[in-house]
């Protein structure tokens, strides 16, 4: 799968703001193996929001952190371990680097891990069990960090 285009970033509230237009891209291949069986690997890259917020007083121009340049890689498998049992290992490395205000051109890398099984009960009623560890590498003081967390769900669908 391949979607290019372009995207469009006016901050219309941000006198200091410019329109921007920056490319978009989303390149992804999925491969079925197998029934319930597949393989999913990409990369993207587009402008995203972010929860950085500061106001550089000492500029007129780009004086708000107003978002992020965000290329992301990752990759997906599930496989059918038996008819009602799948397991699923998955990644993504995320490289963002923010626009305006004073932490304009820093960057930040997120790298998440994460496997778990799904076992389905019925064909209403499905149980999951995971792990998942993430960390954040980032080139603003005190925003790194390590997690690790283990989840345990049941989803009905009707």
């Amino acid at each position: 799968s391949v979607r290019l285009g372009a995207q469009d970033a006016d901050f219309y509230n941000d006198p200091t703001s410019d329109t921007d237009i920056t490319p978009y891209g989303d390149l992804s291949l999925n491969y079925i193996y197998r029934a319930a069986s597949s393989l999913r690997v990409g990369i993207t890259h587009q402008r995203s929001h972010t929860d950085v917020v500061d106001i550089n007083q000492g500029s007129t121009v780009n004086a708000l952190t107003s978002d992020q340049e965000v290329t992301v890689i990752y990759g997906h498998l599930n496989h059918a371990l038996t008819p009602r049992l799948t397991g699923n290992l998955g990644g993504s490395w995320q490289n963002s680097s923010f626009n305006g205000g004073s932490f304009d051109s820093d960057t930040e890398q997120f790298f998440t891990v994460s496997t778990g099984l799904s076992y389905r009960f019925s064909r209403h009623f499905t149980g999951d069990v995971g792990y998942a560890y993430t960390t954040l590498s980032s080139d603003i003081a005190g925003r790194d960090y390590d997690r690790n967390y283990v989840y345990l769900g049941v989803s009905v669908l009707y």
